[in-house]
């Protein structure tokens, strides 16, 4: 059975609830979401099912479990908190106007700072935890357990 596109997209529009997606034409968030799962993937090294994928037609060629699709959505909120850390750090010298206050700058970019090193330390969690659904050391060791 195929999974679609639109499940995972659903799953991260929901957990980060970025306004941007929405605002776009359908077409173009779309394009954006697809090009920010296809980074994200790659740092799923051990899934139990194959990533196959069409990008035309908008599917995964297997039936992804919660599991797959939990640390798919999981892996593209890092690439996405990423992209938002250095937008933030390449505007922050452009925040000097007086109209706008620097501590204000420093805070946010902090916040995001923060918030990107918890979800890294979240991934390799979850990456750790999804080895071991069922019983099953297979990613971690290359033998079942």
């Amino acid at each position: 059975m195929l999974t679609p596109y639109s499940l995972i997209f659903e799953h991260f529009l929901a957990s980060v609830g970025d306004d941007l997606y929405f605002l776009l034409p359908e077409e173009d968030a779309e394009k954006e979401l697809i090009k920010l799962m296809n980074l994200a993937i790659p740092g799923f090294r051990r899934p139990r099912v194959s990533l196959r994928r069409d990008d035309e037609a908008k599917v995964f060629f297997a039936e992804l479990t919660d599991a797959e699709i939990e640390m798919i959505v999981f892996l593209m909120m890092e690439k996405w908190l990423f992209k938002l850390l250095m937008e933030a750090d390449n505007f922050e010298p452009m925040f000097k106007d007086k109209d706008y206050q620097r501590e204000s700058s420093n805070q946010t970019v902090a916040q995001i700072r923060a918030t990107y090193k918890e979800l890294i330390a979240e991934k390799r969690r979850k990456l750790i935890d999804y080895t071991r659904i069922e019983g099953s050391f297979t990613g971690l060791a290359g033998k079942e357990g």
